[in-house]
């Protein structure tokens, strides 16, 4: 009985990260039923869950991510409203809990959590590709170019799982640094692992968040030249040589990526460094421990409509920035937290040489001032997973 709830519990802790870009509602679903096997196997388990595990530095930043939500309500007039958003935190407690199992002790589920992630972000991609393709034969439009039309990229593309491109290609990027073969010297299977990251290049360019493909861009460019690795450069610069001829040949694409100064441009809605100004004075009126939990998007729609943003106001935007969020929301005690938690894990990724999870934290950290990552079920969660294998990679290191 014992090893049957083991089995099913780690098939669902698999099914929550397969999940997690293609379907937030099922991936809830997977989430608190995995919730509800750890409480029944701590209880009738002695040997399952360590709480010394937890109790360590690296877990306790990430836990504190939800306990700031929880203290933050002791400072806000709208209680059911910073209740709501409390909701959106607990991943942060759940997330390392259900992970520091003493289950992940053992090396081949953790490698089972890599190969999780990665079905996860192939099914994403191969599920919107076959949406599209759908779409082309009912159009009758085969078009390589209308590809990157607005209709099958960002927001466009994004819409077949119902998530945002930014999040989406967080995950894009992290199945990236996975299945790249740096040791593989496997020749087949090295060869459909070159084959699933060109793919993977593809729908992230696809997503069009351009934080994040310029963040990869960078970093690939760097780590090949630094490695010599000229054939994956090529077949690499190939890919983007073949992306970025057909985008520009699309209106649409080559106009966002024209307009990626647009946000240093008053005239258009989203003229995000206005509205970073605005929460920054809300910070400084409120500078210590900020509005507290539930009350920040009034005081943002109060700035909004003093300053005339009305389209903003309207659409009830956050700061696109998460550091702003933090501070204004928990002032300068949420600003800490955040650049401590980033400083750590940065510094823990450097330590032990897991260079995969520091390529992912920079993209996490980069696309973070353009979006507020924190805000939404998928950034939380993704972010508590990343955190929390970190973790572990730590603890593993201490008991060698």
């Amino acid at each position: 009985m014992a090893s049957r709830l083991k089995n099913i519990y780690l098939i669902s802790i698999f099914l929550v990260l397969i999940s997690l870009p293609l379907s937030m509602r099922f991936n809830n679903f997977v989430l608190g039923f995995s919730v509800l096997l750890f409480i029944i196997r701590y209880f009738k388990d002695k040997n399952f869950f360590q709480p010394k595990r937890v109790l360590n530095i690296n877990t306790m930043l990430v836990v504190s991510l939800c306990l700031i939500e929880v203290l933050g309500l002791l400072n806000t007039e709208n209680l059911g409203k910073g209740i709501k958003e409390i909701e959106s935190s607990l991943s942060f407690l759940f997330i390392p809990l259900l992970f520091l199992s003493n289950d992940f002790n053992d090396k081949k589920n953790i490698e089972y959590c890599y190969f999780s992630i990665i079905i996860g972000s192939t099914l994403l991609v191969l599920i919107s590709w076959v949406c599209i393709g759908m779409s082309f034969i009912a159009k009758y439009d085969f078009s390589i170019t209308y590809l990157f039309s607005n209709e099958y990229t960002y927001i466009g593309l994004a819409k077949y799982v119902g998530a945002h491109p930014s999040y989406l290609s967080l995950i894009i990027i992290f199945s990236i640094g996975l299945l790249f073969p740096v040791n593989d010297r496997n020749y087949k299977r090295r060869n459909v692992r070159i084959g699933l990251v060109c793919i993977h290049i593809i729908f992230l360019f696809q997503l069009l968040s351009r934080a994040a493909i310029l963040y990869f861009i960078f970093v690939a460019l760097l780590f090949l030249f630094k490695k010599r690795l000229w054939k994956h450069l090529a077949l690499i610069s190939l890919v983007f040589t073949f992306i970025t001829y057909h985008g520009y040949r699309n209106e649409y694409t080559k106009n966002r990526i024209d307009s990626f100064v647009s946000i240093f441009k008053e005239d258009t809605k989203s003229w995000r460094f206005e509205r970073m100004k605005l929460m920054f004075e809300i910070f400084e009126e409120n500078p210590i421990i900020g509005v507290g939990t539930g009350d920040i998007s009034n005081f943002r729609k109060d700035k909004y409509l003093d300053n005339k943003h009305f389209f903003a106001a309207d659409k009830n935007y956050n700061a696109h920035n998460q550091l702003l969020e933090y501070l204004t929301t928990f002032g300068v005690i949420g600003g800490v937290l955040y650049f401590s938690i980033f400083f750590n894990f940065f510094y823990r990724c450097y330590k032990l040489k897991l260079w995969v999870y520091m390529f992912v934290l920079g993209a996490i950290f980069i696309i973070s001032f353009t979006e507020s990552i924190f805000e939404r079920y998928m950034g939380v969660e993704f972010f508590a997973i990343i955190t929390s294998l970190i973790v572990i990679k730590t603890l593993e290191n201490n008991n060698d």
